[in-house]
């Protein structure tokens, strides 16, 4: 059985929110009355961002790599951090992690650029907006992240220390913060918000102005249920054989309920005869790959977790370079 590992406590209001979007997802995805196993190690939010605002970047990750190391002790699988401010340090301490883990701002990316938005707006902590490990995931994708001024990041986190991470949600601060996001559409274009603290969701609770509000607990949880699911297949796929699908492809498949579950092993050079108009989830275990969007290229690589939209929109091909071979678990519809 796959077991989730949870650092929490970032702040504990979110924390108890990230456990029940875990078990409500999960229902919503498995429906065969079960509950997910979940590890959850609670740590000192005041340690945290004391660290931080002293630029304690090196005890900073230590002491986060510690507390995963109190998760693999006690049988999880793999891992996330359940708030956006320690992503600051989150290469760093993904090296050093004894688990694999989730990235709250990578995921997040992935459900903007599936949008097709360029312009994004950030609201989260001081050190979040601050910062700029947003920036270079965002970038890479060619979106654009802007941030409040000066006198709004300062009354974000003021509201943020003082009322929401307390557990106190005021419909005047609520107007404060949707005044913000109004102002950056008009001023900045955005086309989006990004709710870059795990609290604002609990306060910003649906879109507005006709753009998405991004809930970054709600994204990462989908993320956390999907890899969760992935672990439960790998479990199963241990007891059957290969099989050949032609040169360059091996697999294993099994049918559960309404989908398709493949564990897929791509060799070097394999490109798919045909365009595929399905729609896929996948995970890849090992290795990269490349998928032909019908002249779009889209590189997959270890770790990646990607959603493929069904039609022929959509349709597509797995291609494999010099040198790429790859291992992923496939998840469709039938």
């Amino acid at each position: 059985m796959a077991r989730i590992g949870m650092i929490g406590g970032f702040g504990p209001e979110s924390t108890l929110d990230y456990y029940r979007l875990l078990i409500e997802t999960h229902r919503q995805e498995v429906q065969d009355g079960s509950n997910p196993e979940i590890v959850i190690y609670s740590m000192d939010v005041n340690k945290l961002l004391n660290m931080i605002a002293n630029k304690q970047w090196d005890a900073t990750v230590e002491w986060l790599v510690e507390g995963l190391k109190v998760l693999d002790k006690a049988g999880a699988d793999f891992g996330f951090i359940s708030a956006n401010t320690p992503h600051i340090v989150f290469d760093r301490v993904k090296e050093l992690s004894p688990i694999p883990l989730l990235s709250i701002v990578e995921e997040t990316c992935k459900s903007v650029e599936k949008l097709g938005i360029k312009k994004v707006g950030l609201l989260g902590t001081l050190f979040t907006m601050q910062s700029d490990f947003y920036q270079k995931v965002f970038n890479n994708k060619g979106i654009q992240i802007f941030i409040p001024n000066e006198e709004e990041q300062q009354y974000i986190q003021t509201k943020l220390m003082t009322e929401i991470e307390l557990g106190s949600f005021l419909d005047e601060t609520r107007e404060g913060l949707l005044g913000i996001a109004k102002r950056m559409i008009e001023d900045n274009s955005i086309e989006g918000l990004i709710l870059g603290c795990t609290e604002l969701p609990l306060i910003l609770t649906g879109d507005e102005f006709g753009i998405p509000f991004f809930n970054t607990s709600k994204i990462h949880v989908e993320s956390v249920i999907q890899y969760y699911k992935m672990n439960k297949h790998l479990i199963e796929f241990d007891k059957m054989d290969w099989e050949a699908n032609g040169d360059g492809v091996r697999y294993k498949a099994y049918i559960r309920g309404n989908q398709k579950i493949r564990l897929l092993e791509f060799s070097e050079g394999f490109e798919e005869k045909g365009w595929c108009t399905k729609g896929h989830a996948g995970y890849v275990l090992d290795g990269e790959f490349s998928c032909d969007f019908n002249g779009r290229n889209e590189q997959y690589k270890k770790g990646d977790v990607f959603f493929i939209g069904a039609g022929e929109a959509e349709k597509h091909k797995a291609v494999l370079g010099e040198g790429e071979k790859a291992l992923l678990l496939m998840f469709e519809i039938i």
